[in-house]
């Protein structure tokens, strides 16, 4: 460095003295002069770039910038600015490791010990190790207003220091409030929580907890928690999702009726309930025995690790359109793989239950198969086994009559007529059996395999010679001669009457009352809802209760309060008719939807229910006085409303009713 230029960075011993206190500052600091030229850098700056005082003073500043970002710092730093006038702006510079890092700078006017204006004094600060926490935080917060979750951010003391427009919805505190509570305050249960926020702290956590809202309602919750960075301050960052209406969902479906219960225990039909992706949530151990698996192996496992591979797309189109709503059921017929590696032929059959459930049967027919399969391989073996075993093996014409060219002897057992009857339409042809609506759709199932020659498998229903109706289960294929012609039809015919009354049981239990026969409230409950979607109008509802139901069963006993719900029942459904739908919602309460029906209309009928039931109830030995029935009654008129909230007007003008 040459004197003229000492002399104009001011490189005096006085500056050195006055300088030593900012080598101690752990910020890179630097000095220009009135003339524009650094005169001074401190330590923490050569530590940086690895530059020597001799090559930093004067304009050598710029030696450690880069080269897109020289021209703005030669302008701001050297190049005329106006004094006393602060500055800041970014640039990158090069570390001493051959890194370019951002950098921020920031000057502002001194003055000397004259206190005149003696030129600028900056700082240097190394933004990039900021930026990467900084920009993961600014994503969290950004996903905290995009998403339907809960975000909070908590400290690792618990305090809850930011939270999203979800978190203040759900837990029905402002911004403000929230924002003043710790974690444990907003947890009802409050085992664990300093382990989970360790845990959180040092690795991630996911686990299951309950919160409290303002209101001191509790919600139960998912929570996902993991550390994010604020600058160099670490929090928790947690997703929590309200899983409030599943674990209602997972409860009520544990609550059983006793008696369903015991029929579903013990069923001779594999009965379990799935989501309609397949995923089993409960089965019988009827279920458990036809696959050879427990419930829970199941649900690990999946239905396509235990289907045998040539059934996995079975019929795929069919079960496709069920799932979409456009059949009322689906049913097959497929193998399934035990764990010994040995197979199970079973009929499914699947039954909507809600909009995500499904009831699930499955048979066990391995044997009904393999006897199939073994009559196919020999006529003569056929033609032994075909009359001894139950239900009617046949070979007939493929015309509309199904006329009957062979028929054992198992007959007579399914339709209570001779086989001689059936013979080439002698007496009736087996058509006639068939119930009229099924008979278009048997046609159009033979049809349609016949066309790709493959065996028909399929369910109707029939009249017997006595006027019974009979469900049975039908599985044949064509008989094809040299030109591919079809010439024949051969199969079998089972009676599933039983399975299918089993079926039916199950399904009435689910949607009715064990005791008066009425729907129970579940359906009642989907009735009002189906009818909200399709926006009927206007809808009527009517509510009743027994007054004094308690004091009769404590008086009289529990069989004869149950004797005045079944006629009361009675009653309610003699005088509705077809109108609407009766159902018995709880103890001595009674529910009555009736679509189309006006207020005027609603308000006579139920006069009419209040006048029929007292006068039962006052005639009635050992009632009298003691009994009697409230009800009220509301209109859905507008297509606002809902008819949950016109249910409220009705108990609540049954209820106006009684105090008056």
């Amino acid at each position: 460095m040459t004197e003229k230029m000492k002399d104009e960075c001011g490189y005096d011993p006085v500056s050195i003295m006055t300088n030593r206190f900012l080598d101690q500052v752990p910020v890179m600091i630097y000095k220009i002069n009135t003339s524009m030229i650094c005169n001074y850098v401190n330590s923490k700056w050569m530590e940086f770039t690895g530059l020597s005082v001799q090559e930093s003073l004067g304009y050598g500043l710029l030696k450690a910038v880069h080269s897109d970002d020289l021209d703005q710092c030669r302008k701001v730093l050297f190049e005329g600015r106006h004094p006393k006038k602060p500055y800041h702006f970014k640039a990158r510079m090069l570390r001493n490791d051959g890194v370019y890092r951002i950098c921020h700078f920031e000057g502002k006017p001194y003055t000397g010990d004259d206190n005149e204006y003696a030129g600028f004094v900056g700082t240097i600060t190394d933004l990039s190790d900021m930026r990467a926490p900084e920009e993961t935080l600014n994503r969290y917060q950004l996903l905290a207003e995009i998403t339907d979750n809960i975000i909070l951010f908590i400290d690792l003391d618990g305090h809850i220091v930011d939270a999203n427009n979800a978190a203040i919805k759900a837990y029905g505190y402002t911004y403000e409030e929230l924002c003043s509570l710790d974690i444990f305050d907003i947890r009802a249960d409050q085992e664990d929580i300093k382990e989970q926020m360790e845990t959180a702290n040092q690795e991630g956590v996911f686990f299951e907890a309950m919160h409290r809202r303002k209101d001191g309602s509790i919600m139960n919750v998912e929570v996902s928690s993991r550390v994010v960075f604020q600058g160099h301050k670490r929090l928790l960052g947690s997703i929590i999702r309200d899983i409030t209406e599943r674990k209602k969902t997972e409860e009520t479906l544990r609550e059983k009726d006793e008696l369903f219960r015991t029929i579903y225990e013990q069923s001779p039909v594999g009965v379990a309930f799935t989501t309609s992706y397949g995923e089993i949530i409960n089965g019988n151990p009827r279920y458990e025995q036809i696959l050879g698996r427990t419930i829970d192996e199941l649900s690990l496992l999946g239905w396509k690790h235990i289907t045998h591979p040539d059934d996995l797309y079975k019929d795929k189109e069919k079960l496709e359109r069920y799932i979409a709503g456009e059949e009322k059921f689906f049913y097959t017929q497929k193998r399934y793989i035990k764990p010994d590696g040995s197979v199970v032929w079973c009929s499914l059959t699947l039954a909507p239950l809600s909009n995500h459930i499904n009831l699930t049967m499955i048979n066990d027919i391995t044997e009904l198969i393999q006897t199939y399969e073994k009559l196919q391989e020999s006529e003569k073996l056929k033609e032994v086994m075909l009359s001894n075993m139950p239900g009617m093996s046949y070979r007939c014409k493929y015309d509309r009559q199904w006329t009957m060219e062979y028929i054992s002897d198992g007959c007579y057992a399914l339709t209570g007529y001779m086989p001689e009857s059936l013979l080439h339409n002698k007496e009736l042809s087996f058509n006639d059996l068939i119930d009229e609506e099924y008979r278009e759709y048997l046609w159009d199932q033979w049809t349609q395999q016949l066309k790709v020659k493959g065996p028909v498998k399929v369910e109707y229903s029939m009249t017997t010679a006595t006027g019974e109706t009979k469900w049975v289960f039908e599985q044949g294929r064509g008989i094809y001669g040299e030109d591919g012609m079809v010439v024949g039809l051969e199969g079998l015919v089972v009676d599933m009457t039983d399975q299918k009354r089993k079926e039916d049981e199950i399904k009435f239990l689910h949607y009715h009352d064990v005791l008066t026969g009425l729907y129970n409230r579940k359906y009642f409950k989907s009735k009002i809802d189906e009818l909200d979607r399709v926006n009927v109008l206007p809808v009527s509802i009517i509510v009743g209760d027994i007054n004094g139901l308690k004091s009769i069963n404590n008086t009289f006993g529990y069989a004869k309060g149950d004797h005045l719900l079944v006629t009361i029942g009675k009653i309610l459904e003699t005088l509705v008719l077809d109108q609407g739908l009766v159902a018995r919602t709880s103890g001595g309460d009674f529910s009555i939807v009736l679509p189309g029906m006006s207020n005027d209309k609603v308000i006579e009928l139920m006069n009419r229910l209040e006048s029929a039931c007292n006068r039962y109830l006052s005639k009635s030995k050992n009632t009298a006085n003691q009994a009697s029935i409230s009800f009220g009654c509301a209109t859905k008129e507008c297509k606002a409303d809902s008819l949950a909230g016109i249910v409220k007007k009705a108990e609540d003008s049954m209820v106006l009713k009684k105090l008056l």
